[in-house]
């Protein structure tokens, strides 16, 4: 790379990162994004064994790849169902559009990212866009972003899907090899997800865990959550990033407990604290399911259904009035659109987990 000193190297790299957050902000569902693909890229570039100026080259890309998003409109960004003809190939567009912004900044031009930037959405087989390179006719630092590139967007939340468990998104990865990917990057990627898998816990936001799982959806604004596994220390602040990282500002979460298992009492407490010190507001936060009175802090919602005796609160727990009914009421059609028909609402408790064991039968 032509950069005449470290000091500017230092620079480009921060005004690269400026430029990723960006175009991150123009979408909740892909916050954080190129931050976790730049730092997939760096990880795995390492371990294919450029020294580690090139794997910083690599890692600027990452930042810049989705740059010309820019030029896209946001309603073809933001749309919820499936893209037109015309809005398809609006879209496959934007790695030109970026390589075009970018070419001008010489010393980023002169290190090959703007052709990372091109060339980052071609795929091993040839089947890939804008030109259809293939193989080892595709730069060796836009065949890893592609690896990065696809982690990161599996494993995040979308207005249209789910998103995938890191698990379930390098098996897909892998499934690929050799057709969508290159599969020596794909055997590297094998070899350091652990590694890797730390990375995107630590920058936030995703269900990294194997015996803990969170699977989720987007309807009709509202977040809804469906935790599996043990519930201890960990997976309550992979629930609370879950949470934060995911929910539209002036949407609900609706968390199914029905999966959780071996409530842990510190696991309980660290999510009912850090729901209580949140920004969501306790009114927008619904638990379905009788193991909500574990967890559901203070101001918060719990759902247990209104058909079935197993799954309504007694009314004998201590601090608790809700078997009065003072405190409940059947969820109507019109109060949360569809969400929670069928369940009646209690209010949770403040930091106790009041509601368990024989007092739920």
């Amino acid at each position: 790379m032509k950069v005449n000193t470290d000091r500017s190297f230092t620079a480009i790299h921060q005004f690269s990162e400026s430029l990723g957050n960006a175009i991150d902000a123009k979408d909740a569902y892909t916050e954080r994004h190129s931050l976790e693909v730049a730092e997939i890229s760096r990880i795995l570039a390492l371990s294919l064994g450029p020294d580690a100026k090139t794997a910083d080259i690599i890692h600027i890309a990452g930042h810049l790849h989705d740059i010309g998003k820019i030029g896209i409109p946001d309603s073809i960004l933001h749309k919820n169902g499936k893209l037109t003809h015309t809005e398809w190939q609006a879209v496959r567009r934007h790695p030109q559009i970026g390589a075009a912004i970018l070419r001008p900044v010489s010393e980023i031009a002169d290190a090959g990212i703007c052709e990372m930037v091109l060339h980052h959405h071609e795929r091993y087989d040839g089947q890939g866009y804008p030109h259809g390179c293939r193989g080892e006719a595709i730069p060796p630092g836009a065949r890893i972003i592609a690896v990065a590139d696809s982690l990161s967007a599996m494993t995040g939340l979308r207005p249209y899907r789910p998103a995938k468990t890191f698990d379930e998104a390098v098996r897909e990865i892998i499934r690929c090899s050799g057709t969508q990917f290159d599969p020596e990057i794909v055997r590297v990627l094998s070899e350091h997800r652990d590694r890797i898998r730390q990375t995107l816990f630590s920058i936030g936001g995703k269900n990294m865990s194997e015996k803990f799982q969170i699977e989720s959806r987007i309807s009709r604004g509202n977040l809804h959550l469906r935790p599996k596994g043990d519930f201890d220390g960990i997976s309550a602040w992979e629930l609370l990033n879950c949470i934060h990282g995911s929910c539209d500002r002036s949407g609900k979460v609706f968390i199914d407990t029905s999966h959780l298992h071996n409530l842990c009492p510190f696991g309980c407490n660290t999510f009912r604290c850090g729901l209580n010190f949140s920004l969501i507001p306790g009114e927008r936060i619904f638990f379905k399911g009788k193991k909500g009175f574990n967890i559901a802090p203070g101001g918060c919602r719990v759902l247990v259904s209104s058909k079935s005796k197993e799954d309504r609160c007694s009314g004998n727990c201590a601090n608790c009035s809700c078997g009065t009914g003072k405190n409940s009421h059947t969820l109507k059609k019109e109060d949360y659109r569809n969400e929670a028909i069928g369940y009646e609402v209690y209010a949770g408790q403040s930091g106790r987990n009041d509601h368990s064991g024989k007092s739920c039968r």
